[in-house]
């Protein structure tokens, strides 16, 4: 019989209501967040973006201009990947999962 390793003894997949409980308390107060999508020639473009103060419901909001290149990578490709970092806390958070775009006037 092996030991367990700390990965093992720590780790919990969450999902549901938990699970965004759990985001939720994460991301809380982080404010910059990196978007990575992929480009149109295959690599990967990041770029920081500024998390919208709203209640997460298993959403996060940014604002970007419509005009804006990761707005034509999202509508190819809507994967993508979030990192947030607060060092002095000792908070480390990726997500994945898939953006999409609204516009401003249709969301109510």
């Amino acid at each position: 019989m092996s030991e367990k390793t700390d990965r093992e003894t720590t780790y919990e997949e969450l999902s549901g209501e938990a699970g965004k409980a759990k985001v939720s308390e994460l991301v809380k107060g982080i404010r910059i967040a990196m978007l990575t999508t992929l480009a149109r020639d295959g690599s990967v473009s990041s770029r920081p973006m500024a998390v919208q103060d709203e209640p997460f419901d298993g959403n996060l909001w940014f604002l970007t201009r419509v005009s804006s290149e990761k707005v034509d990578e999202l509508e190819e490709n809507s994967r993508v990947t979030l990192t947030f970092a607060e060092p002095k806390d000792a908070r480390f958070i990726t997500l994945k999962g898939s953006a999409s775009i609204r516009d401003r006037k249709s969301v109510v």
